[in-house]
């Protein structure tokens, strides 16, 4: 099987497409998608619109605040109306007719998008607690603020712009929590991620500036020391900030199912990751703390593999990859533009060349992928997912074979299929695993 020119860089397919709304969530104006682009390929573009949603109910202002529903394209009345002179009061230029239609959707859409929400077109309660507050003023992107009392006292907050004293406190305290980043006084890109990464570890809206809230767990103690014992029985959390034996067991078990991270005790930000990618690999909450949940999963034992190969969380995610392209292209003849695209996409790596069994020698010199060797050709289906098996090229086969184990018995490459276990009656392959 072969692949004509695939050169670094070079992606076969547009970016994943985000998985399918489900019954609540805003339906987009429509879906795109294309099949594949492969030298020779006709370009096959395919094209669906997604219906209007229907009325569904009117609901209120309390419904909302009660949590009770969402307001949605196709919607209208009085609590739309409300929601479009709340718009209307932050900034947004939409007419308040009372009618969901798509430019308060487009209104929405932005509201969420520079407040930190996830971006569902749809207004709930969540939504509509901000949009009642009063708006905030905002530092001159070219200004500075010198006193954090102002944030204390929710009059203002520092964003991407800002500068002075304010800022430079702000960082020394990113800093002393373990976020990379300089201490300049100018909250610049660096600044801002870092801000974003300490909201997401510690469970606040994450938005990129430095409101009330966000201060005050800044500015909150770090020096609690959790026991294990209360994790399990519910009674607390290990969280960003917290350090002692107890964080440690938890970068042991870490560690122990293939997520890289120090054991040193303490709960930084490469700790705080590691946890979301276990927890989203294992189908938790992704919140990037232990409770009792997750805890209970980490003191599992990996699974053991015929192999002998661990089960790593980027082997995982290839994996997961690799199953939608192959899903997505569904053809036959490319297997390595398949492998290729997927190892792209979810490592960051580059394969190149115009067949399949040159994989072998460009994996073995890439570093974060260990080659295992004296795999049974009949242990093939029992590989973990994200194992790389390349087949070396044979008279019959002048260009080979390569697919990405998917952890189930199957294999994909540019389609799905059971794991191959010989190539026209050859057994010559190498298997690789994403560290």
């Amino acid at each position: 099987m072969s692949i004509h020119s695939l050169r670094p860089g070079n992606n076969a397919l547009p970016p994943l497409s985000p998985m399918q709304p489900s019954s609540n969530a805003a339906p987009a104006a429509s879906n795109s998608w294309i099949r594949a682009a492969m030298p020779g390929d006709q370009l096959n573009v395919q094209t669906r619109s997604a219906p209007m949603p229907s009325v569904s109910f009117l609901l209120s202002l309390q419904d909302l605040r009660e949590n009770q529903g969402y307001l949605k394209l196709g919607d209208s009345g009085d609590a739309v109306r409300y929601v479009q002179q709340r718009l209307q009061h932050w900034g947004h230029e939409i007419e308040a007719d009372g009618v969901y239609g798509q430019q308060t959707v487009q209104a929405v859409e932005s509201f969420q998008r520079l407040n930190g929400f996830l971006v569902s077109a749809m207004v709930g309660e969540m939504e509509l607690r901000l949009l009642d507050q009063a708006r905030l003023s905002t530092p001159p992107a070219s200004g500075s603020v010198d006193s954090l009392d102002d944030i204390r006292q929710n009059r203002a907050y520092l964003q991407p712009g800002s500068t002075g004293e304010a800022v430079s406190r702000i960082q020394e305290l990113l800093k002393g929590r373990g976020y990379a980043l300089t201490i300049d006084g100018d909250y610049g890109s660096q600044t801002t991620q870092a801000v974003r990464n300490f909201q997401q570890d510690y469970g606040i809206q994450v938005n990129g500036r430095v409101g009330q809230m966000t201060l005050a767990a800044l500015e909150a103690p770090t020096q609690r020391r959790p026991e294990l014992q209360t994790v399990r029985s519910g009674q607390q959390m290990l969280q960003s900030g917290d350090s002692g034996p107890a964080v440690r067991a938890i970068q042991e078990r870490l560690s122990a199912w293939g997520y890289g991270v120090a054991i040193d005790g303490e709960y930084g930000p490469n700790t705080a990751e590691a946890v979301r990618s276990f927890q989203r690999d294992n189908h938790i909450q992704a919140n990037g703390r232990v409770g009792s949940t997750t805890l209970a999963a980490l003191e599992q034992t990996p699974r053991p593999t015929a192999t002998g190969i661990r089960p790593t969380a980027k082997g995982t995610r290839l994996g997961q990859v690799a199953e939608q392209v192959a899903h997505r292209r569904n053809t036959t003849g490319w297997c390595y533009a398949g492998v290729a695209d997927s190892v792209s996409r979810a490592l960051g790596t580059s394969l190149w060349g115009k067949s399949a069994y040159m994989a072998a020698d460009i994996l073995a010199r890439t570093p974060g992928f260990r080659e295992h060797k004296n795999i049974r050709p009949a242990d093939l289906p029992k590989l973990p997912a994200g194992a790389i098996v390349v087949w070396g090229k044979t008279a019959k086969s002048p260009h080979g074979h390569i697919s990405v184990a998917l952890g189930n018995g199957k294999e994909a490459s540019d389609h799905v299929a059971n794991q191959m276990t010989s190539l026209r009656g050859h057994t010559n392959f190498r298997v690789f695993m994403p560290t």
